[in-house]
């Protein structure tokens, strides 16, 4: 196993009240910071754990990665720190409540101040239609983000986490981290020429 180490930054956004710090929480296996006391997140938060890489086929060994997940307020009144948020992201997930009309359209105001400025390619976006009361997921109920429809939109629950948020966010860890390497290699390749 390789000793190498990277850092990879993927910010949590969307509407206040979505579950966004649950997630942040969940992914990072810190369960006790779960609650259904709502307390609003005060600009930005980090939360960082680690994970094992996905395997880069061009380079042997296995890497580590901490993964700094960003978790940004949905209050407007922080917007003046959002392009310091986003710089360096590798990657973006979008969370709304999906028990939440409203908040179906909020989230394309977040894709347009987030993803489309920093123009992240589709592949290193994702949505969660998040179940903030509990109730079950509508595991086949097919989802969309009308200015996004190329971001792929998983319906997800803290309850039923392991079926909904872990595959979802490793599909989204893979491809950030296959678009670290194949820059990794584009870098190496233009040094080689």
């Amino acid at each position: 196993m390789s000793d190498k180490q990277r850092v990879v930054k993927i910010i949590i956004i969307g509407p206040s009240q979505s579950g966004k710090t649950a997630i942040a929480n969940y992914l990072a296996n810190r369960l006790d910071g779960i609650s259904k006391d709502y307390r609003p997140t005060a600009a930005l938060r980090i939360v960082e754990f680690n994970r094992e890489a996905p395997v880069n086929r061009k380079r042997p060994g296995q890497e580590m990665a901490t993964i700094q997940l960003w978790d940004v307020s949905g209050d407007p009144r922080y917007e003046p720190t959002w392009p310091a948020i986003q710089k360096n992201a590798h990657g973006c997930l979008m969370i709304y409540n999906a028990e939440n009309p409203r908040h179906e359209q909020e989230i394309e105001g977040w894709f347009n101040n987030f993803a489309n400025k920093s123009k992240m390619p589709p592949n290193l976006l994702m949505a969660f239609a998040h179940q903030v009361s509990g109730k079950p997921v509508q595991k086949n109920k097919q989802r969309q983000i009308k200015c996004c429809p190329a971001v792929s939109v998983f319906n997800t629950s803290i309850e039923e986490g392991h079926e909904t948020i872990f595959p979802a966010f490793e599909k989204l860890f893979t491809n950030v981290m296959n678009q670290i390497y194949e820059n990794e290699d584009q870098i190496e390749s233009n040094f080689m020429k």
